[in-house]
């Protein structure tokens, strides 16, 4: 059956997180020559660039890259070397806030550096679109204020879509 015509319902990424679980998102290509974002360096077809997982870690240590992606403080492009910073009540991605209750007001912070301008940078709740900051930069940082309803999914994440198309994903931060 070809991919347009498959039923991927429950198959996603946003899926998985409404059913509860605590995922770190990021990005790669299916490719074994070694080569991250390029998996069309040979140019023998026409291939999709691969995507590139970031991780935020204290050092540049195997240790710490693992704890880094153990913690999920990580988020995956679309290729681009897309800088990515996202924190909720001063809690990095990836962070699971607890004892707080999640209908109250959060301080959700944003700091991104792209390869080119940015068309938006999107805040989630859930799947639901909460805010959206549009730059006419490569760069942009900004805080925003969601007090969430009754009801409403208990985690934010990051979407950032550039002009060129490229694309960056934070992991998630959940509220509980």
């Amino acid at each position: 059956m070809p991919a347009l015509e498959r039923d991927y319902a429950g198959m996603l990424a946003a899926d998985c997180l409404e059913q509860g679980w605590t995922l770190g998102f990021m990005a790669a290509s299916d490719d074994h020559a070694g080569r991250p974002g390029r998996s069309d360096w040979l140019r023998v077809r026409r291939a999709y660039p691969g995507g590139l997982a970031a991780v935020w870690a204290p050092e540049l240590t195997r240790e710490a890259i693992w704890d880094g992606l153990y913690n999920r403080r990580c988020y995956g492009t679309t290729g681009a070397r897309i800088y990515l910073e996202f924190f909720v009540d001063g809690e990095p991605m990836g962070s699971i806030i607890r004892n707080t209750p999640f209908a109250q007001a959060h301080r959700i912070g944003v700091n991104v550096c792209g390869t080119a301008r940015l068309a938006a940078v999107e805040l989630m709740r859930g799947r639901e679109l909460v805010y959206v900051h549009s730059s006419y930069d490569a760069t942009c940082r900004f805080t925003h204020m969601d007090e969430p309803p009754p009801g409403a999914a208990n985690y934010y994440y990051i979407r950032v879509l550039q002009a060129d198309g490229e694309m960056a994903w934070s992991s998630p931060i959940w509220v509980s």
